[in-house]
């Protein structure tokens, strides 16, 4: 597959992610914070063991559905980031929000490279998408699992 064509592969996945950062603004406030980054990491776990599932050989539509699940993932970034900056006191706010903003983009960083390794990784380098997607799937099933933890009042 030639760069347009995966660029164009992407597509589905690049507009749910657009419209779900759109309509989170309105999830918030009906379904509290923590209820919508919840939602958006089990989708993202969904979306990720389907891809591992079926991506290495399925046929490309297939393949794209699986991807649309990962894209609703993307509601959940603003209730995260208004959870960041809710967590410490009023005045460091900017930088409860730059933390977790940097926090994500390194994030975002270690995982490419990480996920990149293992995708290319495999028996006579041959492109498997079972692995490292494996893996996501396993982070976001760990992020959900904390997200759900009861939370403690802070005594300060």
């Amino acid at each position: 597959m030639d760069a347009l064509a995966t660029g164009l592969a992407l597509l589905p996945m690049t507009i749910v992610t657009a419209a779900m950062a759109l309509s989170a603004g309105r999830l918030v406030p009906r379904f509290g914070e923590w209820s919508v980054v919840a939602a958006g990491l089990t989708s993202g776990a969904v979306g990720a063991t389907l891809v591992a599932l079926n991506g290495s050989h399925a046929h490309l539509a297939l393949l794209l559905l699986c991807t649309v699940p990962i894209g609703v993932t993307a509601h959940a970034m603003p209730a995260m980031t208004g959870l960041a900056m809710a967590s410490g006191p009023r005045l460091r706010q900017g930088l409860s929000a730059g933390v977790f903003n940097a926090s994500r983009q390194a994030g975002g960083a270690l995982g490419v490279a990480v996920l990149g390794t293992l995708l290319t990784s495999g028996p006579g380098a041959s492109v498997s998408l079972r692995r490292p997607f494996l893996l996501t799937a396993g982070a976001y099933g760990l992020a959900v699992a904390l997200a759900t933890l009861p939370s403690h009042e802070r005594t300060t």
